[in-house]
This record gives C-alpha cells, structure tokens and sequence, in this order.
C-alpha cells in the first residue's frame, strides 16, 4: 500500500481498463464518471470514501472513470495485496464482501442518479 498525493483534474482510471488497484480517498474529493455520460458526475466521494474495489472483488473492468475534482491524498492497493488481506480474513467476512460488492453493482446501474457537474 503507498499514499500517494493527485492534482485537481487529474484521472486515477478510466472506464474500461483493467482493475489493477483500490483506493481509500484520505483528503480531497473524487468524481466517477459514466462512459454513456462523461460530463456527468455519477458519484462524488470525499474523505475516507473507498473507490475501485467492486471491480477488484469481481474481476470486472473498471465502469467509471474515476477523476479527481479537487487536489487528493489516497491511499492505493495494489489487487494482489488487497487479494491476501482478503483471503487471510474470516470465511464469513469474505462472504458478506463479495456478497455486498455483488449487490452494489445489481443496483448502480451506470445511468443511475447521475447528477450535473457543479460550474
């Protein structure tokens, strides 16, 4: 795991690629944004707001683009290392993750409450 510090504008990922890494967002604010509407903001997040993890957990590609709205500090996981913290835990909490993960992505279809992007 390494903090690593992103400039306002700057992307962390974009839609499509490979889900390589996690993160938890310790200072600044992230927008995802959708491919179908990439001048939306599909979800901000702000401090200690996670990112990146369900396409981690499931084997998917990334849905969003994920990019910073404000200059950020992060905290970045590499899958391999959140892949060992996660199977060196309980049998059960790696149920209820993948469980939860799973659901998230059953009911945040990409168009949903997309909102406009503050002026």
């Amino acid at each position: 795991m390494r903090q690593v510090i992103f400039n306002k504008g700057q992307t962390l990922y974009r839609a499509g690629e490979a889900a390589d890494r996690i993160f938890v967002l310790l200072n600044g604010e992230v927008g995802l944004f959708s491919p179908l509407n990439p001048d939306v903001t599909h979800l901000r997040l702000e401090d200690y707001g996670t990112f990146g993890e369900t396409e981690v957990i499931n084997g998917h590609l990334r849905r969003f683009t994920a990019r910073c709205l404000a200059d950020c500090e992060v905290l970045e996981m590499a899958k391999q290392e959140f892949q060992a913290r996660l199977e060196s835990t309980d049998p059960l909490i790696k149920l209820l993750v993948k469980s939860l993960t799973q659901h998230s992505v059953m009911m945040t279809p990409v168009q949903a409450q997309q909102r406009p992007n503050a002026a």
